[in-house]
């Protein structure tokens, strides 16, 4: 597969950026190989349909794969993943249609990229002032995909369904003992006390790991926050019983409040009294 520079700077972005990514899956993400392998994927999947429509007043909007800050990238052109700003487009969209009740954002994703999500967040709490917003995990919503799930006015999860993953991190990758080995040795020229902070070829400094924590703690403060906003529950409720960083199975997960409900369709549970009376009302607007 050719990349571009754009492709190239995405990748080097996610070894070097806070990630709120189920870490299991981590490791695909930055692997270049197998991005190199799905390039034969590319022409099929450079757009993909994310957004479809029910006779019923539904809207369903896929999040389906990595999660990617910004405008559609290397992730969604391949249809491995789908961009922040082109999921607040279909929202908006949706927002606008006078047939949708009810916008499903049907979710099946690792997390991924910080970036975008808090604003992706936002844009899902001011379209809950106007219409229902559901999020249907199937079959995943971890990390960044539960930082926006909880932003809903409910969740569903279906029974083999896993949610949560908690936490954010960055990772160091220290090469220099195998760059030694290989007679390589790179000489920067910097200015700025700490431009090349974290490079590869060298172990991570005392002071730049402790720079690189207070960002993931900044980060993971946030992402909490909004958790404890969303569910109604206070952040201390989320940082004991939310899992702690780990994902959690779809009882489990029911019986700590991360979600609302365990069902294979979001038709099959019906609205509180509360989402009914907003159904209604947005409805009454309209006509």
């Amino acid at each position: 597969m050719l990349m571009n520079l754009g492709h190239a700077f995405q990748i080097a972005k996610y070894r070097c950026s806070p990630l709120a990514i189920a870490r299991n899956h981590a490791g695909s993400m930055l692997d270049l190989d197998i991005l190199a392998r799905a390039g034969a994927m590319r022409g099929a999947a450079r757009a993909p349909a994310r957004t479809t429509r029910n006779r019923s007043g539904r809207a369903t909007i896929k999040l389906h794969g990595i999660a990617e800050g910004g405008h559609p990238g290397l992730y969604s052109l391949l249809g491995m993943g789908f961009s922040t700003t082109a999921i607040e487009r279909e929202i908006s969209l949706a927002l606008m249609d006078d047939s949708v009740d009810e916008v499903v954002l049907s979710l099946n994703t690792p997390g991924g990229s910080v970036e975008g999500i808090p604003e992706l967040v936002n844009a899902i709490r001011a379209a809950s002032r106007a219409k229902v917003l559901t999020a249907m995990v199937e079959y995943q919503a971890c990390s960044a995909g539960f930082w926006v799930a909880s932003a809903c006015d409910r969740i569903i999860m279906s029974p083999s369904a896993e949610v949560g993953s908690i936490g954010v991190y960055m990772a160091h990758e220290d090469v220099s003992g195998a760059m030694a080995k290989a007679g390589v040795k790179n000489t920067y020229i910097s200015a700025g006390r700490y431009k090349v902070e974290g490079r590869s070829d060298a172990p991570l400094a005392p002071d730049a790991q402790a720079f690189m924590q207070s960002n993931v703690d900044k980060v993971c403060a946030m992402f909490v926050q909004a958790v404890a906003l969303g569910r109604g529950v206070t952040r201390a409720e989320v940082e004991k019983n939310y899992g702690q960083g780990r994902s959690m199975g779809a009882t489990a997960a029911k019986k700590a409040g991360m979600v609302d409900a365990i069902a294979a369709d979001v038709g099959a549970v019906p609205y509180t009294k509360d989402l009914l009376n907003k159904s209604i009302a947005a409805l009454s607007c309209r006509i």
